[in-house]
């Protein structure tokens, strides 16, 4: 004899897949930093992942308790965005839309420090001495105008941050 118990206050868990693309590539399988936040909470996460995204540009995060949440999604060479996500039990979905390009020190600024980081590595590929792959926004192995351009296009900008009530 089997008896199963129903435990109508059980939190079942959410997941939620996130597409995104980043300015200046075609490809997007790097390394990610979700990061939820309460509604009207700025400074301390509830939950925080690092996810690798696919080459096309979805990344997935389980295990949240359902509920409203400020999504802020970032890599390390582009600027925030931050989403309000109402999460139900089971899979959800979200399109974050394009991270701008240009945030070589990952300080969520695109600023003198990061044309600095450009400048230095200029004109010079990867394997080779001086590289900075921080500088490298289009991610093809060298720093060139390409990726000038990009960072140019977002100067003095800075990404998304969660809000505070």
């Amino acid at each position: 004899c089997l008896t199963v118990l129903y435990d109508p206050n059980a939190v079942q868990n959410a997941t939620l897949t996130g597409t995104f693309t980043l300015q200046g590539r075609s490809t997007y399988d790097v390394p990610m930093t979700v990061e939820m936040y309460p509604v009207g909470e700025a400074t301390v996460a509830t939950y925080e992942f690092t996810p690798t995204a696919s080459a096309g540009g979805e990344l997935t995060v389980t295990g949240m308790a359902p509920g409203t949440y400020q999504v802020a999604v970032k890599h390390s060479q582009y600027l925030q965005v931050v989403e309000t996500i109402t999460l139900v039990a089971g899979d959800n979905s979200a399109n974050f839309g394009e991270l701008a390009a240009g945030d070589a020190n990952n300080d969520n600024a695109v600023t003198a420090l990061d044309f600095s980081a450009l400048s230095t590595s200029f004109n010079i590929s990867a394997g080779a001495q001086g590289y900075n792959p921080a500088a490298d926004f289009n991610g093809d192995g060298s720093v060139t105008a390409l990726d000038f351009s990009l960072l140019s296009t977002n100067f003095n900008v800075s990404g998304e941050k969660p809000t505070a009530n």
